[in-house]
């Protein structure tokens, strides 16, 4: 009993730390485009459609929390439908721009048309997560390249950065679901 216990409180905390994670990125863009329109003194109406679309994103990323249980026994339903890749990175992009601000160059790689089956939330999340973990890890001055491309009947895409890299003993563990490199807690 004490050893499940401890497993419980184990995963909860992890739990949370993802939950943090997750939930920081859509609340910074919001804040920046706030910002942003509070500096212009106007109605920016792309920074407003922004704000709408990542307030609806954080509604939808709350509501998947009580679905986080079923995804820990592999159960997490997923919503299947055509994803047009292309248009869903460069949102992702857009908005991110709100987090790389002057500090680095955020840019647009190759990019090709690609149109994927998944879920579309999900994606868009993967993505959110890709370019901050760049943006974090990016020197000042620095550059993140974000790419999309086409091999065979695979997506590929890719995002470059002048970042340090994930140290080699992290790189088997990178796909765990609440795995953090040791370097990244304390940074």
């Amino acid at each position: 009993t004490l050893s499940r216990l401890e497993s419980l409180f184990k995963t909860q905390r992890r739990f949370l730390t993802d939950v943090g994670h997750e939930l920081r990125t859509p609340l910074t863009v919001i804040k920046g485009n706030t910002s942003l329109m509070r500096m212009l003194s106007c109605s920016d109406e792309e920074s407003l459609g922004s704000i709408e679309s990542e307030v609806d994103r954080l509604t939808r990323l709350v509501g998947d929390l009580l679905l986080l249980a079923q995804a820990e026994q592999g159960k997490l339903p997923l919503a299947q439908g055509q994803v047009e890749l292309d248009t869903l990175m460069l949102e992702a992009l857009q908005q991110m721009k709100v987090l790389a601000q002057d500090r680095l160059a955020l840019r647009l790689g190759e990019i090709d048309q690609v149109l994927v089956c998944g879920d579309q939330d999900r994606m868009k999340q993967v993505l959110v997560n890709l370019i901050g973990n760049a943006i974090k890890y990016t020197p000042a001055g620095g550059t993140i390249v974000i790419g999309l491309g086409k091999e065979g009947t695979r997506a590929r895409l890719t995002v470059t950065d002048d970042g340090p890299g994930i140290p080699l003993e992290d790189q088997p563990h990178i796909f765990e679901r609440f795995y953090r490199g040791e370097k990244s807690r304390t940074r």
